[in-house]
C-alpha cells in the first residue's frame, strides 16, 4: 500500500528497515513497461554474449598466424575474423542501446509514479508522523530514496543482468575452448564470493548511516535557508554575522 511509502521514516529507519522483494519495485509500472522490461532483458542477455565471442573471433585471429599457414591462408582468415569484429561490434552497439535506454527510461518512469504516491502518502499522515519527522528533511529524504529505487530498478538492474549473462557465456565459453585451465580458473571462485559477501555486507551498514546523516544535515541546511528571509525581515543580519 501507499502507506508503506512513508512507514518507519524515523531516525533510524534506514539503518534499520524492513526489506522487499526487488520484483515488488516494478509493482507501480504498466503493462507496457513491464513489456518492454522483458525485452530490454532480452537485449541485456544478447549483449553479454558478445565479449565472450570476441574473445574466440580474437582467439582465432592470432592462431591464423601459424607458421604452418601459407601467406595467403593467413589473409583469408584474417579477413573472415575482421568482418566478424564489426559484425560483433555493430551487435553490441544496437543490444547495448536498447537495453541501457530501456532501463533507464522505465527507471524514471517509476521512480516519477513513486515520488507522486510518496507525496500523496505523506499528505495522509497524521500530525504524529511530522512531530517525529522533521517537515524541513522530507524532501531530501523523498529524493534519495527515490533517486536510489530509481538507480536500482533502472540502470544498475540492467547492469547486473548484463554482468551476470556475460559470466555464464564467458564460463561456457572457456569450458568448451579450455575446460582444464577454466576449472583451475573456477577454484578461486568461492574465494572471491566470500571477500564480496563481506565487502557488501560492509556497505550495506555503512551506506544507510551516511545517507541519514546526509538527509539531517539537509534538512539544517533548508531550516537555515528558510530562515534567511526572517532574518532579513526584521533587519538582524549584522548581529547574526
Amino acid at each position: 500500500s501507499d502507506e508503506n511509502l512513508t512507514k518507519g521514516d524515523s531516525d533510524d529507519s534506514l539503518v534499520s528497515q524492513k526489506s522487499v522483494g526487488f520484483l515488488s519495485l516494478y509493482r507501480y509500472a504498466s503493462t507496457s513497461e513491464r513489456t518492454h522490461l522483458a525485452f530490454s532483458i532480452i537485449m541485456a542477455l544478447g549483449a553479454s554474449t558478445i565479449m565472450p565471442l570476441f574473445l574466440v573471433v580474437g582467439g582465432n585471429a592470432i592462431e591464423s598466424f601459424n607458421p604452418k599457414n601459407s601467406e595467403n591462408d593467413i589473409i583469408d582468415k584474417i579477413k573472415g575474423d575482421t568482418l566478424k569484429f564489426v559484425y560483433l561490434g555493430i551487435a553490441a552497439w544496437i543490444l547495448n542501446y536498447f537495453w541501457m535506454s530501456g532501463f533507464m527510461m522505465i527507471g524514471q518512469s517509476v521512480a516519477q509514479k513513486i515520488r507522486v504516491r510518496y507525496y500523496q502518502a505523506m499528505l495522509d499522515q497524521d500530525i504524529e508522523y511530522f512531530d517525529k519527522n522533521s517537515p524541513s528533511e522530507l524532501a531530501t529524504k523523498m529524493a534519495l530514496q527515490v533517486e536510489t529505487i530509481q538507480n536500482g530498478i533502472g540502470e544498475k538492474a540492467g547492469k547486473f543482468i548484463f554482468q551476470v549473462g556475460m559470466f555464464v557465456a564467458g564460463l561456457a565459453v572457456a569450458f568448451y575452448k579450455g575446460p582444464r585451465l577454466c576449472a583451475i580458473c573456477v577454484a578461486s571462485t568461492p574465494f572471491i564470493l566470500v571477500a564480496m559477501h563481506f565487502f557488501i555486507r560492509s556497505l550495506s551498514i555503512v551506506i544507510p548511516r551516511n545517507k541519514l546523516a546526509y538527509m539531517k544535515a539537509g534538512g539544517v541546511a533548508e531550516e537555515a535557508l528558510n530562515s534567511i528571509k526572517t532574518v532579513t525581515a526584521f533587519g538582524r543580519q549584522d548581529f547574526v554575522e
